[in-house]
């Protein structure tokens, strides 16, 4: 064979072989969309500095042929460390899943010092540091995310800050004097009140109306403030 007929062989080869070596696996496309799901995460929850692997398992059984990529869903992203996902190649009724073992570590809030119940967190009580989340998905990742909330349980130093661990902060304690607000058609009327029930920001509570003497439902908007239910208008 002439050398210009290999050239042409070649050139003629060239485009199947580069379309073929340019599909991805089977595992490959699993990863991708191990990784499209952790990288969403992440940005939906403001982790920082995020660094993600990944490595998935061989099935268990055959997947089944397909020339296109394959269509693939996420049947189980409850453990990080068994990811699993669902293949199913378009048009085809068989499918087979492939478990992804993945690690997601972040920046996020670590407790620099111990923190009684019922304290609100602040920038002298937290630092943000390089963490694994496998065993921690709600950590939080910065202050903003925790602000309006207190601790509903002692977190020590070390521990990383989670979801979890918080509750709305109470703006109003039972037994507290609050102020009750009404306002309509830019008129604002102030009357004074007792909370006969502890709430945060936009919880429905009673509140004696201390003119009227009468048990109301009031909605807290701030620290001591409360406004009618039936007038408030819950704050952003």
């Amino acid at each position: 064979m002439s050398v210009f007929a290999h050239c042409l062989r070649a050139a003629l080869l060239l485009p199947a072989a580069t379309t073929l070596a340019a599909t991805p696996s089977a595992s490959q496309q699993v990863e991708q969309a191990a990784y499209r799901y952790l990288a969403d995460y992440a940005a939906a929850h403001q982790l920082a500095d995020a660094r993600i692997t990944l490595q998935a398992l061989p099935p268990q059984r055959s997947l089944p042929p397909c020339a296109a990529p394959y269509s693939i869903s996420a049947a189980d992203t409850r453990f990080w460390q068994r990811l699993r996902f669902t293949l199913r190649c378009p048009g085809a009724g068989d499918a087979a899943d492939i478990v992804v073992r993945a690690e997601l570590s972040a920046s996020v809030l670590v407790a620099q010092r111990d923190i009684p119940a019922g304290q609100a967190i602040d920038a002298a009580s937290v630092g943000a540091e390089p963490r694994s989340l496998s065993a921690t998905p709600d950590a939080l990742a910065n202050l903003a995310l925790a602000a309006g909330y207190s601790t509903r349980r002692p977190i020590h130093a070390g521990q990383v800050l989670q979801l979890r661990f918080l509750q709305p902060q109470l703006l109003v304690q039972r037994g507290q004097a609050v102020q009750i607000v009404a306002r309509q058609d830019g008129i604002e009327v102030s009357v004074p009140g007792e909370a006969l029930q502890s709430g945060a920001r936009n919880e429905l509570i009673r509140v004696r109306n201390l003119a009227s003497k009468r048990i109301i439902s009031a909605v807290v908007l701030d620290a001591g403030s409360v406004a009618p239910a039936d007038a408030a208008k819950p704050a952003p």
